[in-house]
């Protein structure tokens, strides 16, 4: 029995072909296209880097959007009862009464088993489908007359609005500020709706990353992250107060980011680790924003310390610890050493392609450049192939 390709479905999508643009684009028939997605054919080892380009992934990214849904790592097509009752939601807007909280709470476990891969795949992946659940959930809350139904599929939407701000985010490499913060802005207002304080201050979290990675306005996100951190579980407010530091280490205020890492970790040591948040605030998490921090503040043999006791966790974020270690490594005057945690912050972008990880590897590599480290070639091949992948 043949498998829809659903990787590959969500890929052309993705880049914005129909099945007969993407067959002119590759000089087949349309028909070829279809039964590549239909899994009634293989693409033959000759169409393959052709058809990688124009999607727009690595040939490892190809392998795996044509992987059959039942091993598909990212997110894999429902079946069965979960989709009947998908299917009935969906088809119900047309009359409300009809969304119940069964079906509200179908939707919203499959926004949350998305959200359950943001770490473990390259969020390209991942636009498509929740690009395709945020178009379903939006207005399905005006569309029943069930107070606890509108309630879930409130919360469902502002959970894949964020997701949707995240993965958009991530894969433009940091460089697409307005359409991330217009998911974050319609995540707040269905946590709103929804009574959700602590999907609210995620959603804050969120966009104050926005104003501070990419617009660098520490003292605006220092004010965002400051209002996420009220209101909330003590996990959420941590990870809020860890963002108000590095806001503050990048405005060079030494005091007023160790004042908040102070605050944050004083939070971080109430909290239950089987809290389902608590991730927010581990050891971990403290070391890498912690450490960020020292090293906006040059205080680089603190920079070390902490980094080095976050990277060995496999998360996106991962890349970015690592890219920290090496500009750490660097400043000091130890290349060597810089340049092999640049490897392995590549090692981590060719798994996980993330685009803050990306933005923050590309500088350490210059900055290693600048120093003349004689082997800076290899790092910069390698940056530059991943890019072009």
């Amino acid at each position: 029995m043949t498998q829809r390709r659903i990787g590959l479905i969500r890929a052309r999508k993705l880049c914005g072909h129909t099945q007969e643009s993407l067959a002119r684009a590759l000089g087949v028939e349309p028909t070829t296209i279809r039964n590549w997605e239909s899994g009634r054919r293989e693409p033959q080892p000759a169409f393959r880097p052709g058809l990688a380009v124009a999607l727009g992934l690595s040939l490892a990214d190809l392998d795996q959007a044509l992987t059959p849904p039942e091993t598909d790592g990212v997110v894999s097509e429902r079946a069965g009862e979960e989709n009947l009752q998908l299917q009935a939601a969906l088809s119900a807007t047309g009359s409300g009464h009809r969304v119940d909280t069964s079906m509200a709470a179908s939707l919203h476990d499959r926004v949350r088993a998305l959200c359950d891969q943001y770490d473990h795949a390259p969020s390209a992946l991942l636009i498509s489908e929740a690009a395709n659940l945020h178009g379903r959930l939006v207005n399905l809350p005006t569309q029943t007359t069930d107070d606890r139904a509108r309630r879930r599929l409130h919360h469902a939407a502002a959970e894949v609005s964020i997701l949707m701000g995240q993965v958009l985010w991530d894969a433009s490499a940091r460089r697409d500020q307005s359409g991330p913060l217009g998911y974050f802005t319609s995540a707040v207002h269905h946590a709103e709706a929804a009574a959700e304080p602590d999907t609210l201050a995620l959603g804050r979290i969120r966009a104050g990353m926005v104003t501070l990675y990419g617009q660098h306005r520490p003292d605006r996100a220092a004010t965002q992250f400051d209002q996420a951190s009220r209101d909330c579980q003590a996990p959420i407010a941590a990870f809020a107060l860890l963002h108000a530091a590095e806001s503050f280490a990048f405005a060079n205020q030494r005091a007023a980011c160790e004042a908040a890492l102070e605050s944050a970790e004083t939070l971080a040591g109430h909290v239950d680790p089987a809290d389902p948040h608590a991730e927010l605030c581990s050891p971990r998490t403290f070391a890498r924003m912690a450490g960020s921090c020292m090293l906006q503040l040059d205080a680089l043999p603190d920079a070390i310390r902490l980094l080095n006791g976050a990277w060995v966790q496999r998360k996106k974020s991962n890349a970015i610890v690592l890219s920290n270690l090496a500009a750490a490594h660097t400043r000091q005057g130890d290349l060597d050493s810089a340049a092999a945690h640049l490897h392995l912050a590549i090692d981590e972008l060719e798994r996980t392609r993330s685009g803050g990880g990306m933005k923050a590897a590309a500088t350490a590599a210059r900055q290693l450049r600048l120093r003349g480290f004689p082997r800076d070639g290899e790092v910069h091949d390698r940056l530059i192939s991943l890019m072009a992948s």
